[in-house]
């Protein structure tokens, strides 16, 4: 009887910790700048009409607004930030029914290493969480984009263009699947070694100005703007 109870008590004392550690992980994006981010959004809600762009720190560096001065653009990017991130303040973001909505999320669930079908699995609550609050909206999803591996600095030992593609395949999937646009952004950002262009990065990872010049040209040449 001692051994049975025993083995109960390690048995829940597990599940609690095993909670406790999920709980943590599933957080890890509210970190300040997003809280602080979220403010900031919160100053600037849509009011209809406008184009949004949601992601992590490579949407939030592009100078949208700049760069499409014909449209009311609204940057809603977060440094660091998550599907979890994402699926968190998404709602709010397209509560006012905006004319489109580009989404790039997903790089830094590799980075921290978020298997590829859970990804996708919180990919696909994005799209029909938009799909349910703003019908009427145009939703494109972007495929995340290329690394170049050989500029990645240790923090980023986890990204690879393999994975990344295994990513973006599930995701073309989805989109297919639920008649979504998708975006493959990628042949314009590759090298002939299927790395992201050196000249157009930072570190590897985060873009120039250029290169965001680039993405937009791309975007009016598919008439997506």
């Amino acid at each position: 009887m001692m051994k049975i109870l025993n083995l109960l008590v390690v048995l829940i004392l597990g599940s609690v910790l095993f909670a406790h550690a999920q709980a943590s992980i599933d957080s890890a994006f509210l970190t300040p700048n997003y809280k602080q981010r979220r403010e900031i959004f919160n100053k600037t809600p849509t009011v209809g009409g406008e184009v949004v762009f949601i992601g992590n720190s490579i949407t939030e560096v592009g100078n949208w607004q700049k760069l499409i001065p014909d449209e009311r653009v609204l940057n809603r990017g977060i440094s660091g930030d998550v599907t979890l991130g994402v699926l968190a303040r998404v709602a709010e973001e397209v509560a006012n029914k905006p004319k489109k909505v580009f989404v790039m999320i997903g790089i830094n669930d590799l980075k921290i290493g978020v298997p590829i079908a859970q990804i996708t699995a919180r990919q696909r609550e994005i799209i029909q969480l938009i799909r349910t609050k703003a019908p009427n909206t145009l939703l494109y999803m972007q495929a995340t984009l290329p690394v170049n591996e050989k500029m990645l600095a240790k923090i980023y030992s986890r990204l690879n263009n393999k994975d990344i593609l295994k990513m973006n395949k599930a995701l073309k999937a989805l989109c297919r699947e639920l008649h979504v646009g998708y975006i493959n952004l990628q042949p314009i950002f590759v090298d002939q070694d299927g790395q992201l262009k050196a000249e157009w990065s930072t570190d590897g990872l985060h873009l120039k100005p250029q290169a965001y010049e680039a993405w937009v040209k791309y975007l009016r040449k598919k008439g997506l703007i």
